[in-house]
C-alpha cells in the first residue's frame, strides 16, 4: 500500500509546484494601474448607454452600420467592468491605430500577490476581430489563442449569443478622438469551419508531399494556398477558404500537441484519428533545414485562423500556443520566435487580403525565403538563466528590440510587399 501514498504525495507535490510556478508567472506585487475612485453614476450611465447601442447594432434584423464611440464612452465601458470584481482597476486608451486595454485584479482574498495584471492591445482590423500583444502577468500569450480563449469564456459565461456579438464587429478603426466600429448581425454559420471544409486542402497537402517528399515547407504551402485562392474567388466568405487551408496545414503538419487537439477544436462531430508524428505527410519538410521550425510556423498560422473562426469546442488542446512566444521551462531559441511570428504574419496577410489578390500572393511563395527571414545575426539558443541575464524578459527593452528586429525582417519578405 505504500506505493499508493507515494503516488498521492507525488501528485500533491506536483500540484504545489504548479501552483508556485503560476504564482511566480501570473501574480505581481504591484498593480499595473494606480488606485482610482469607483465609477461615478455618470460613468455608469454612459457605459450602459454605449452597451445598449452595441446590443441594438448586433440584434437580429439590424442593418450593418458604423458605430462611433468617443474616448469617454470607451473608458466608461472599461470602468464598468470594475464593478464585477471589488478592488479591480481598468483603463482603456485610444491611440492612432490601436485600442489598449489594461486591468489589475487584486488577490487579497487568498493572501497572495496581490495583483494579476492584464494588458491587451487591439490593433485596427478589417474582416474579423484580432488581437495584438496580450500579456497576463509576466507571460505573453499567442494573440490568436488568447482570442479563442476569450470566445470560449464568453460562451461558457454568457452563451453562444455573446460570442456571436464579438464576431459582429467586422472592422475597427481607432483614432485618439474616437473608435469607429463596423457592426452588424453576426453570421455564425459563415464563420464555422468543419471537417468537410478541411478535406480538399488536406488532399492538396498530401498530393504535394507525395510529389516532392522531404522538400522545403514552401513547396507544400503553394498547392493548398493556390487552391484556396481559386475557391475564394467564387466564395461568399473568401477568408474562410484561406482559413480552412491554414487549419488543414496545421492539423497535418503542425506541432504534435496541437494536431492531437484538433478533434476538440473542430465542431461537427469527432475529427478523423489525428496523424501520428511519424506518419505526417509533411515528413522532413522544414524551414532552414529544420522540421521543428516548419511545425511552429504552421501551428502559429493555424492558430491565427482558429482565432478568427468558431472552431473551439473545448479550449484545453490549445495549451501549445502559450509556449510559442518565447522562453519555456528549459531554454529559449530565437529561431522559434522567428518561425512563430513568420507563420502568424503569413496568416494575417492572407486572411486580410481581398479574394482577387490571393492568387498573386500565393504565387509569391517561390522558396522558403519568401515566407521566413534568415536567422543570421540572431542570438543562439540559450538556457532560461542566460535568457534572463541577456534579454531580461517579455517586458524588457532588450527583448522588445529582438522582437522588433525579427518583425522588421519579416516585413521585408516578398509575401508582405505591397501589391501592384
Amino acid at each position: 500500500m505504500r506505493w499508493i501514498f507515494r503516488i498521492v504525495a507525488g501528485l500533491v507535490l506536483a500540484a504545489i509546484a504548479l501552483g508556485a510556478l503560476a504564482t511566480v508567472l501570473l501574480v505581481e506585487p504591484d498593480p499595473l494601474l494606480p488606485d482610482s475612485p469607483p465609477p461615478t453614476r455618470a460613468e455608469i450611465e454612459t457605459a450602459r448607454a454605449a452597451a445598449e447601442r452595441l446590443r441594438a447594432a448586433t440584434a437580429p434584423g439590424a442593418a450593418p452600420h458604423t458605430l462611433i464611440l468617443e474616448p469617454g464612452q470607451v473608458a466608461a465601458l472599461a470602468r464598468l467592468a470594475e464593478r464585477a470584481v471589488p478592488g479591480a482597476r481598468s483603463e482603456a486608451v485610444l491611440e492612432e491605430g490601436a485600442l489598449t486595454l489594461r486591468g489589475s485584479v487584486p488577490l487579497r482574498l487568498i493572501g497572495m500577490g496581490p495583483w494579476v495584471n492584464v494588458s491587451v492591445r487591439v490593433p485596427d482590423f478589417g474582416g474579423a476581430p484580432r488581437l495584438g500583444r496580450v500579456a497576463v502577468g509576466r507571460i505573453q500569450l499567442e494573440p490568436a489563442a488568447a482570442l479563442a480563449l476569450g470566445r470560449a469564456a464568453l460562451r461558457a459565461r454568457f452563451g453562444e449569443r455573446a460570442a456571436r456579438r464579438l464576431d459582429s464587429v467586422s472592422r475597427l478603426t481607432t483614432r485618439p478622438v474616437a473608435a469607429m466600429l463596423r457592426v452588424g448581425p453576426a453570421e455564425a454559420a459563415a464563420a464555422v469551419l468543419g471537417v468537410d471544409d478541411l478535406a480538399p486542402y488536406e488532399q492538396a497537402v498530401r498530393a504535394a508531399a507525395t510529389a516532392e517528399p522531404n522538400t522545403s515547407l514552401a513547396s507544400l504551402l503553394r498547392e493548398p494556398l493556390h487552391l484556396a485562392a481559386d475557391r475564394a474567388t467564387a466564395a461568399d466568405a473568401p477568408g474562410r477558404e484561406m482559413a480552412a487551408a491554414l487549419v488543414a496545414l496545421g492539423r497535418l503538419c503542425g506541432t504534435h500537441g496541437l494536431r492531437y487537439g484538433f478533434g476538440e477544436l473542430l465542431p461537427q462531430g469527432v475529427m478523423a484519428r489525428p496523424v501520428p508524428l511519424a506518419e505526417t505527410p509533411c515528413g522532413g519538410a522544414g524551414l532552414h533545414g529544420r522540421a521543428d521550425l516548419a511545425r511552429r510556423f504552421l501551428t502559429a498560422a493555424a492558430l491565427e485562423a482558429i482565432g478568427r473562426h468558431h472552431t473551439l469546442g473545448r479550449f484545453e488542446p490549445v495549451r501549445t500556443g502559450a509556449a510559442l512566444t518565447g522562453p519555456d521551462a528549459r531554454f529559449f531559441d530565437p529561431s522559434h520566435l522567428v518561425a512563430q511570428r513568420s507563420g502568424r504574419a503569413l496568416a494575417v496577410r492572407l486572411l486580410d487580403s481581398p479574394a482577387d489578390a490571393l492568387q498573386g500572393l500565393a504565387g509569391r511563395i517561390e522558396g522558403e525565403d519568401s515566407v521566413i527571414p534568415a536567422l543570421a545575426g540572431l542570438p543562439p539558443p540559450m538556457t532560461i538563466q542566460t535568457f534572463r541575464d541577456t534579454l531580461g524578459g517579455p517586458r524588457d527593452p532588450r527583448f522588445a528590440a529582438l522582437v522588433s528586429e525579427i518583425d522588421d525582417r519579416i516585413a521585408r519578405l516578398p509575401i508582405h510587399a505591397v501589391l501592384p
